[in-house]
């Protein structure tokens, strides 16, 4: 245990007299008159008792979800001979708001005080005929299980003895793996956040267990973003829609107290594997704030790696916080009963973000393609639409560079309003409650590639209502009711009908969507590198979640019973997306017609164009419930164990008016919900129904010339109205143990093991969403001979075939889920050997791991197995290869369970807790993650859902078992802070003016040592092995083989998967430079006629590492009593090390394969930034 200036627990910014004591201090005192003592409860030992109770209080607990922040007392007391001391007389006194809860030991000396806020505490322990113990300073932390053993003796009147206990600080109760960072940590360690932004999820990166992709994505423990609940106060803060935490969903930094991430074992109260809560401030009886800015300007920056010259740059944070007693004079007294904390925080931000692009040179843009392996393209074969789009490539400013040719910055603007409101009352001895509410507006830029910027407009709102009841000492209730509302706005500056018209794009149905903004995709980067351009439709996303919350606590003797209810309704809206640019577009170029994918380009002459003629906006909501039950029991009094189950109903999504549809292999049928039909009459949307349905040759359709497919009711198919059932077997036992082997409070061997059920929220919804509104249509092009001569059968400014009859099947379903998926799982553990070494000294050391299944993985339902028999069409099956299960379709995506993880580690962090003004926190992690449910050529953590993106191979998913990319195979993470010895108060220059100059700085770092993120070669499926023809296609051989890249002949190239080539040498990192990271020759296509894929693994080249060493310093400086001034300057990467981005691996792209050229931007590793900051403190 350490007090408030303790850097562990509290803070940094401390006077000398506030600097913690390796000690609480334990006071005994006789009283002049004894309180009478109320009798021990009685218990039962048996655990067969303990789990009635847990059953009863189980039933007595109300609806919500129970993810508690409040923390436990809980401790031993005894006489001196070591003998417990029943019917003792404990008091715990909140020194915020002067406040008590009491309790007895019971018939084993134990107490255990249940749901008591973070904060700062008082213990005294009485018993007639013995000294009363005060422990003078016990801090609490959120979620925290603090135990406090305390020695009574027996002593004559009027007589005082002082003694000194140790300091407690590590986890004696249970196997839960966490990290609590504090206010101040969050804000004057060196991350340099807050001039950036408003939102705290940048000291993410103050936690050992916490890992950051090179995208920015993070992962707890081993567990991606979708498998972590994000909170404040317990009220979550997921985003619905995409299933990963909203980014401003939170209070002004000012106004959290702490934040607290557990990677390991949490208790069967907990939904998910990992968790992340938010703490919020609360006032006390005394009056307390600040006032604050935080500034970065580019003065204060080195110029990112590669550019010439600094983006200008102003970041301004700006606010201020109050809290204490609600006093109104002659009216109402607040003091030791209504208390509120109020905060204000603004950010302007005026800035541009540094782009590079390669682009085409003017020769290239006229038709000379020598440079890039091509022909010569004459320039009356140029398409109105090339020239067109060219207009939004820049010409080349930059020379040298391999895989960029020109550079600038983009202008990025935002502006952010946020004010957060919290009133604690406390009604009367037994019963609190707290209420917080939070609202924050932004408007931001967000850059696009060669095209306008977006302008988004983001509304985040959050409230929580939180109502505690004391029935008895042992039997207490916690109510909660909070929700979570986000609305974002997305605006282009292009409308999309335009677009088409200025690009001279024809025969494109956007009937849908007519004032939509949006803008074509164009792709020829294959072969090239080109940079490509285009904008999906932009819109208004919404998340939403309502949570209701009440959970019950019973301690019985050696048992604490805890039992709840959770319950919440998620809701999401967005945009109905397939694939980029949807109904207006995507034109992907491959080396087809003229041996060059942007040669083809410059004669309008795509390989392959898909279409999404796609529904209105889609919502969903849904009724996520769980009950919990769990025990800790104190076996004896060196070993505690724990002990729960959860189980979990996550229905699926239900569509708002039925907009979705499924698709069961089963029985060969699309299935709808029963009210789509009135939602497709009240909207009008009967025809794009009947295109859907056409898509894909319906049965009752009456087409007989091709297979077709059921298209039926949800009633019909026997399935829910969400279009998949409900999987009611989400059981999840959990359980720990804690050993304190010699009976203090310094030594634990801890040990926990869990079952995990992954909530999943709108991307597996979102799969059904709009496809029967939505029709899709995938072409591929050939060359084709008629009366005009041997040329594209689709060509610039057609966009589809010629012919105009009614095409039956053909379609895609992108994509379904399997209608009897079941939620993924984890089975989680660890060993933990915690010991506190000295006073201010903490040794941990853990072997933890995770194994996960039943994830899901995108498969194609039409893809073929490989072999040796060449992919091929027939007039009979025009679509697909008739060999395929489903002719009537092109592709037919779905999500099913088929992946599977596995996590290990092995953790080593030492915690110097501040003495003599250092505090050091370093960690160390070693990790192996393989996964299979990444994709076939993985550069982020993956998400619930890939969706749109199918596995190669559906048939051998372990096929793409590898390293996961976003996890480091070894990472170390060191923070800390020293406060120079010199001014009032300390050892140095104590006196004078000289003493006030140079006193009160203080040093501190966040430092980040990691090795690289895991990559995976590629190669590109429609690349050709041999010289091309004259048309520029790649030639068969005689046996009718491919000569392609693709040799599993699948149809890879037309299906959206992705390809991995051969491996022909093991040394992979020959001639290593920053020219080339990897060995290019290692690898080759597969070989013509090999009828499989690629024999490359997932995540087998090991990118560049990461040393990033963020500094800073501060003056503190004592205005008066109680008023502090704080001036801080800081650095992130202050070396200005150059850490790479994770470099090009598509192998038959030689100018970027392999190449170092771009610096990273997440983990603080990109070009070093600076930021001053002054703030009051009072």
């Amino acid at each position: 245990m350490t007090n408030k200036g303790d850097l562990g627990t509290q803070g940094l910014e401390v006077k000398k007299d506030q600097l913690p004591t390796a000690v609480s201090r334990i006071r005994y005192r006789v009283r002049a008159k004894c309180d009478k003592v109320g009798r021990p409860q009685p218990h039962a030992n048996s655990i067969k008792t303990a789990t009635g109770a847990l059953l009863l209080a189980l039933a007595c607990s109300g609806a919500g979800f129970s993810q508690s922040t409040f923390g436990t007392v809980r401790g031993t007391v005894q006489d001196s001979t070591g003998s417990v001391v029943p019917g003792a007389l404990v008091t715990i006194h909140s020194m915020a708001e002067n406040t008590d809860r009491t309790i007895t030991t019971n018939d084993a000396g134990d107490f255990s005080i249940e749901n008591l806020k973070p904060g700062e505490y008082r213990v005294v322990v009485h018993h007639d005929g013995f000294a009363d113990a005060l422990v003078s300073a016990v801090t609490l932390a959120a979620r925290q299980e603090l135990r406090v053993p305390v020695s009574l003796k027996v002593t004559s009147d009027n007589t005082t003895v002082d003694v000194q206990a140790d300091s407690i600080a590590i986890n004696t109760e249970n196997g839960t793996i966490s990290d609590e960072k504090s206010n101040v940590q969050l804000t004057q360690l060196p991350l340099n956040n807050r001039a950036t932004s408003t939102s705290p999820l940048g000291a993410l990166g103050l936690s050992s267990n916490v890992q950051t992709d090179s995208q920015g994505n993070i992962a707890v423990g081993g567990a991606s973003s979708s498998m972590v609940n994000f909170s404040v106060d317990g009220i979550s803060t997921a985003n619905v829609r995409s299933n990963g935490a909203l980014q401003d969903a939170y209070p002004s930094q000012e106004g959290i107290a702490s934040m607290k991430v557990t990677a390991f074992n949490n208790s069967a109260e907990f939904s998910q594997v990992g968790d992340v809560t938010f703490i919020t401030k609360s006032g006390a009886n005394s009056v307390h704030g600040s006032v604050f800015e935080y500034l970065q300007n580019d003065a204060l920056d080195a110029s990112p790696y590669g550019f010439s010259g600094k983006a200008p740059k102003r970041f301004n944070t700006y606010g201020a916080s109050l809290g204490g007693p609600i006093v109104i004079p002659h009216l109402y007294n607040g003091h030791n009963r209504t208390f509120f904390f109020v905060s204000y925080e603004a950010n302007r931000r005026t800035t541009s973000v540094a782009q590079q692009f390669l682009v085409p040179t003017p020769a290239e843009r006229g038709g000379d393609l020598t440079a890039l392996q091509g022909p010569v393209i004459a320039s009356n074969r140029i398409s109105a639409t090339a020239k067109a789009l060219l207009d939004y490539y820049p010409l080349p400013n930059v020379a040298g560079q391999s895989n960029y040719n020109y550079e600038h910055f983009q202008a990025t603007p935002s502006r952010t309003d946020g004010a957060d409101l919290r009133i604690d009352q406390t009604i009367n001895a037994k019963q609190s409650l707290y209420a917080h509410f939070s609202r924050k507006n932004i408007t931001q830029n967000q850059a696009n590639a060669l095209l306008p910027n977006d302008v988004g407009s983001i509304h985040n709102r959050s409230f929580l209502v939180s109502h505690t009841t004391t029935i008895t000492p042992r039997l207490l209730n916690e109510f909660r009711f909070g929700f979570t509302d986000v609305n974002t706005a997305v605006n282009f500056g292009i409308k999309g009908a335009d677009a088409l018209t200025q690009l001279d794009l024809q025969g494109v149905d956007i009937s849908q969507h007519p004032d939509t903004n949006a803008f074509p995709t164009f792709n020829f980067n294959s072969g090239t590198g080109f940079t490509a351009i285009g904008r999906d439709k932009t819109g208004v996303t919404k998340s939403r979640t309502m949570q209701f919350s009440d959970n019950v606590t019973y301690s019985m003797g050696k048992h604490t019973l805890k039992a709840g209810v959770d319950v919440r309704r998620v809701q999401y809206q967005d945009v109905e997306l397939f694939l980029p640019s949807d109904d207006f577009g995507q034109f992907t170029f491959q080396s087809t017609f003229t041996g060059n994918a942007f040669g083809d380009f410059l004669i309008g002459a795509p390989t392959n164009i898909f279409f999404a003629v796609s529904s209105p906006d889609v919502a969903g909501k849904a009724w996520q419930t769980s009950l919990f039950a769990q025990d800790e029991f104190q076996i004896t009094p060196k070993l505690t164990a724990s002990y729960g189950i959860r189980w979990s109903v996550l229905p699926a999504f239900r569509l708002d008016g039925g907009n979705a549809a499924n698709f069961d292999p089963r029985t060969n049928s699309v299935v709808v919900p029963d009210q789509l039909a009135g939602y497709l009459s009240r909207n009008h949307l009967q025809s794009s129904n009947l295109a859907f349905q056409q898509s894909f040759n319906a049965c009752n359709l009456g087409n007989t010339l091709l297979p077709c497919s059921n298209y039926i009711t949800a009633s019909q198919a026997h399935l829910p109205q969400s279009l998949r059932n409900t999987f009611f077997g989400n059981v999840q036992p959990r359980m720990s143990f804690a050993y304190r082997p010699f009976g203090d409070t310094k030594t634990v061997v801890r040990a926990g093991f869990g079952i995990f059920t992954m909530t999943n929220l709108g991307p597996l919804s979102f799969n059904n969403s709009g496809n029967p509104t939505s029709n899709l249509h995938t072409y591929t092009n050939s060359l084709v001979t008629d009366a005009s001569g041997t040329h594209p059968a689709i060509q610039f400014p057609e966009t589809s075939p010629s012919s105009v009859a009614v095409q039956y099947g053909g379609g895609s379903l992108d994509q379904g889920v399997d209608p009897n998926y079941r939620d993924p799982q984890s089975n989680q553990w660890n060993v933990t050997i915690e010991r506190q070494l000295s006073h201010s000294d903490i040794l941990r050391t853990s072997y933890v791991g995770m194994h996960t299944y039943r994830l899901s993985i995108t498969g194609d339902l039409n893809q073929l197995p490989a072999s040796t028999t060449p992919y091929q069409t027939t007039a009979a099956s025009p679509y697909v290869d008739p060999r395929s299960p489903y002719r009537n379709w092109f592709e037919l995506f779905s999500t099913f369970n088929a992946g599977k993880a596995k996590y290990t580690a092995f953790e080593v962090q030492e915690t110097h807790t501040t003495s003599k003004g250092l505090y050091i926190d370093a960690s160390y992690t070693l990790a192996k993650n393989l996964a299979d449910n990444q994709g076939d050529t993985p550069s982020a953590f993956a998400g619930e859902v890939n969706y749109g993106i199918p596995i190669a191979d559906r048939f051998h998913v372990g096929s793409a078992y590898g390293n996961v990319s976003g996890t480091r195979r070894h990472r170390a993470l060191i923070s800390g802070a020293y406060q120079l010895p010199v001014g009032p108060g300390h050892a140095y220059l104590t006196s004078g003016w000289l003493s006030h100059l140079v006193g009160g700085w203080e040093l501190n770092t966040v430092s980040l040592l990691e090795s690289g993120s895991f990559l995976t070669p590629s190669i590109s499926a429609g690349g050709c092995q041999l010289a091309t023809n004259p048309d520029g296609s790649c030639p068969a051989l005689a046996n009718g083989l491919p000569a392609t890249n693709d040799q599993s002949n699948t149809n890879v190239v037309n299906r959206g998967a992705t390809l991995r080539p051969d491996v022909i040498s093991r040394d992979l990192y020959r001639g290593q430079s920053r020219g080339q990271f990897f060995n290019l020759a290692a690898f080759a296509p597969t070989p013509i006629g090999a009828g499989r894929f690629g024999n490359a693994a997932v995540g087998m080249l090991q990118g560049p590492g990461t040393i990033a060493v963020s500094l800073g310093t501060a003056k503190t400086t004592q205005l008066r009593e109680g008023i502090r001034v704080r001036f801080e300057c800081s650095f992130t990467n202050v070396l200005n090390h150059t850490n790479f981005a994770p470099p090009a691996t598509q192998v038959d792209n030689p100018s970027t394969f392999g190449v170092l050229s771009a610096p990273q931007a997440a983990e603080n590793a990109g070009n070093r930034t600076g930021q001053a900051a002054l703030r009051i403190d009072f």
